[in-house]
C-alpha cells in the first residue's frame, strides 16, 4: 500500500469523539480517508464487505459493545487490523479487547497524533506481514516433501506425495520409491503404477531425521510446464512455501505474544493507573516476553539446534502458575477445568518445553468445537499423568494417521503450523515420558502424557516470586559493545554503565574495527554474532590479529551457529545467549573481567 491513502472506518456514535479523531488523524496521517459508522449492526455489515484497511472501534455502542463487534468480525474470518478505542482507564476493558482479537487499543483521553500514528503503523505492518506469509503458504498444497534414510527408504512423506506417486501414504512410508535423487537440483521423470509419467522439479538438502543422517527432498509436479524456461525457478520458489507455512504459524504465535507485551506495557502507562496495577502489567509483559523466548528455544530444539535442559519441577505448582495463561486461550469459546492433587508431583522435565507442549494441546482442544476442555493431573501406578480432554468433534482415521506429521494441519492456511502435536510429543519423549492420543469422531479427543516421578529435591534453585532482586554486581573496565541492532546496544550500554563500566558502542563490524584502531585498549569486546559485512567470529579473528591477547565475548540468539564454529576449530570465545536479562549481562561481564567495586 505504499503511496496509497489508508482507508479507515471509525465506528463511533458520539459526534464529539468522532470529530476529535478527525482532528488527531489530520496531524497523524493527513492523507488517510476516514469514514464512519454509528452502530454495531451497520459496522458489521460494512466490515464484512472488506473495503477498509483499518477499523477503529469504540468500546460502547448504542446496540452493543465494540468488543463484541471485534469478536463477531473475527469469527466471520475478517483479518484486517481492528483497534479498540475506549474512554475508560480500566485495564480490564483493554484486556478483554485484546482477548477478543483487537490488534491494539487507543485511550480517548490521550489521543495524541504521535500515539495514533504509532498505533496505525504497528497494526498495519503486522497485518501485512501475516498476509504475505499466508499468500506464500498457499503454494504448499502443490508441493510434495520426502525424507529419505541412508538406505533410500522413505522415512516421511506428505499427503501431496501420495497423489504424485499414486501410492498410499502407508505404502510410501518405509518403502523404496525406486527413484535415484541426485544431490543437485534438477528435473526427473516419475513412472507411476498406472503407467502415467510425471515430470517433476526436484530440490534436495542433507539433513537429519530422528538423529540419523537423511536427505530432505522437495518435489513440484511440472508436467506440461517444461516448455516454460522459468518452470524450475517457479518450482524452487513454491517449494520454499514449506518454510513459509511454518513462518506463518510462527508469526501468528509471535504476534499474539507481542500483542500481550505491548498491551500490558500500554496499560501500565495509562493515565490514572496506580503503582500496583502498573507493576502488575509490567510483570505480565516481562512474563509474556519470556514465553516468546521459550518459543524460540522450542523451535531450535525441534530443529535439533539445541538440547532441552531437564530440571526437577513440581507439576502441581507448575499447573497452578500456568492456569491463567490457559484460561486466556478460551476467551468464552469453551469451558475450561483444571483438576489437580493438593500435594506436589515431582518430575524431571524441561519446563519451557512442557509449557509449550501443553499450550499447544489446549489450543487444539479449544478448536475442537466442544463445550468443555479439561486438564487432569494424577499419579496412577506411581507415574505422573497429565490428561488433556475435549468433548469436541474428534479425529477421523485419515486425520489421525497424519496427526504427528510435521506441517500437517486441518486448520486454515496461516492459522496453524502443523507442528503442535509433533513438538508436544518430541518434548515429552525428550523428558523420558510417553505420549498417547486417543480420539473418536463425535466423542472427542484425549491426550495422555506420562512422566516418571522423582523424589522431591532437597532445595529449590528458583527464587520465589516477589523476592527482591539482589544488588547487581559492579565493576570497572572499558567495554566495546558491537551490535547492529540499536535496542540491544542501548540496553547493554545502560546495564553496564549503571554498574560502573565505561562503554563504547559500535554499530557494526566495520565501525568496531575503526574504533578499535583509533582508541586506547579495551578490557573486553562484546560482539553480536550475526551482523552485516562480517559475522562476530570474523570480527573476533580480525581484532585478535591486531591484539592477540584481546579478551572477546560473543552474543548470539542462534546458539547452534556458535557451536558449529567451535567444532570447526575457531577460537573458543565465551557466549552470552540472547535474549538476556540485565542481571545476566552483568554477571556475564563480571565473570570475564572479575573487577568488583
Amino acid at each position: 500500500m505504499a503511496g496509497e491513502a489508508i482507508r479507515i472506518l471509525h465506528v463511533e456514535d458520539d459526534d464529539v469523539d468522532a470529530e476529535l479523531l478527525v482532528i488527531a488523524m489530520g496531524d497523524a496521517e493527513p492523507t488517510a480517508r476516514l469514514s464512519r459508522c454509528r452502530c454495531l449492526a451497520d459496522a458489521l455489515e460494512t466490515i464484512r464487505a472488506g473495503a477498509f484497511d483499518v477499523y477503529i472501534i469504540d468500546w460502547r455502542l448504542p446496540d452493543g459493545s465494540g468488543i463484541d463487534l471485534i469478536a463477531r468480525a473475527r469469527d466471520a474470518g475478517i483479518t484486517a487490523p481492528m483497534i479498540l478505542m475506549t474512554g475508560l482507564s480500566d485495564p480490564a476493558v483493554a484486556d478483554q479487547g485484546l482477548a477478543a482479537g483487537a490488534s491494539d487499543f487507543l485511550p480517548k483521553n490521550d489521543l495524541s497524533p504521535e500515539r495514533l500514528r504509532r498505533c496505525l503503523r504497528y497494526t498495519l505492518e503486522a497485518h501485512r506481514m501475516a498476509q504475505r506469509l499466508r499468500e506464500h503458504a498457499r503454494a504448499l498444497q502443490a508441493d510434495s516433501l520426502l525424507v529419505l534414510g541412508e538406505d533410500g527408504r522413505v522415512l516421511f512423506a506428505t499427503a501431496a506425495a501420495e497423489e504424485l506417486f499414486d501410492r498410499p501414504l502407508a505404502e510410501l512410508r518405509g518403502g523404496d520409491l525406486g527413484v535415484e535423487f541426485e544431490d543437485d537440483d534438477g528435473l526427473l521423470e516419475v513412472l507411476r503404477p498406472d503407467g502415467e509419467v510425471r515430470r517433476v522439479a526436484v530440490r534436495t538438502a542433507m539433513s537429519t531425521w530422528e538423529a540419523t543422517p537423511a536427505k530432505l527432498i522437495w518435489l513440484r509436479d511440472t508436467t506440461g510446464d517444461l516448455g516454460d524456461p522459468a518452470s524450475l525457478g517457479s518450482s524452487r520458489r513454491s517449494t520454499e512455501s514449506v518454510v513459509s507455512r511454518l513462518a506463518a504459524g510462527i508469526a501468528h504465535d509471535f504476534n499474539n505474544l507481542l500483542g500481550g507485551v505491548i498491551g500490558h506495557l500500554e496499560l501500565a502507562a495509562l493515565p490514572g493507573s496506580d503503582a500496583p496495577a502498573s507493576g502488575r502489567h509490567v510483570r505480565e509483559a516481562l512474563r509474556t516476553a519470556e514465553r516468546a523466548a521459550e518459543l524460540t528455544s522450542q523451535l531450535l530444539a525441534f530443529a535439533r539446534r539445541a538440547e532441552p535442559t531437564l530440571a526437577p519441577m513440581d507439576l502441581t505448582e507448575w499447573l497452578v502458575g500456568l492456569e491463567p495463561a490457559m484460561k486466556q486461550l478460551f476467551a468464552g469459546r469453551a469451558r475450561f477445568e483444571l483438576r489437580r492433587p493438593s500435594t506436589p508431583v515431582w518430575v524431571l522435565a524441561d519446563a519451557a518445553g512442557l509449557e509449550q507442549a501443553l499450550l499447544n494441546l489446549v489450543g487444539n482442544a479449544r478448536d475442537a468445537d466442544g463445550e468443555l476442555v479439561g486438564i487432569e493431573l494424577g499419579t496412577p501406578g506411581g507415574v505422573a499423568r497429565i490428561l488433556v480432554q475435549d468433548h469436541g468433534c474428534g479425529m477421523p482415521d485419515a486425520v489421525l494417521a497424519s496427526a504427528f506429521d510435521p506441517f500437517f494441519t486441518t486448520k486454515p492456511v496461516g492459522e496453524g503450523t502443523g507442528l503442535g502435536l509433533p513438538i508436544a510429543r518430541r518434548a515429552v519423549e525428550h523428558m523420558g515420558g510417553t505420549f498417547e492420543l486417543i480420539t473418536e469422531v463425535g466423542v472427542g479427543t484425549t491426550v495422555q502424557i506420562l512422566l516418571p516421578v522423582i523424589e522431591p529435591p532437597d532445595r529449590l534453585s528458583a527464587v520465589p516470586e516477589g523476592r527482591p532482586m539482589s544488588r547487581p554486581r559492579t565493576g570497572t573496565g572499558r567495554v566495546l559493545v558491537v551490535d547492529d541492532e540499536a535496542p540491544i546496544r542501548s540496553i547493554v550500554q545502560a546495564a553496564l554503565t549503571s554498574a560502573g563500566y565505561e562503554v563504547v558502542l559500535a554499530t557494526g563490524p566495520l565501525d568496531a574495527l575503526g574504533i578499535f584502531e583509533a582508541e586506547e585498549p579495551f578490557d573486553l569486546v562484546l560482539t553480536d554474532v550475526t551482523m552485516p559485512d562480517m559475522d562476530g567470529f570474523e570480527l573476533a579473528e580480525a581484532l585478535c590479529r591486531q591484539h592477540p591477547r584481546q579478551k572477546i565475548a560473543l552474543m548470539s540468539g542462534y546458539g547452534h551457529r556458535a557451536l558449529a564454529a567451535r567444532a570447526d576449530g575457531e577460537r573458543d570465545h565465551p557466549i552470552l545467549a540472547k535474549p538476556f536479562r540485565i542481571a545476566g549481562v552483568l554477571e556475564f561481564v563480571h565473570s570475564l573481567l572479575g573487577k568488583e567495586g
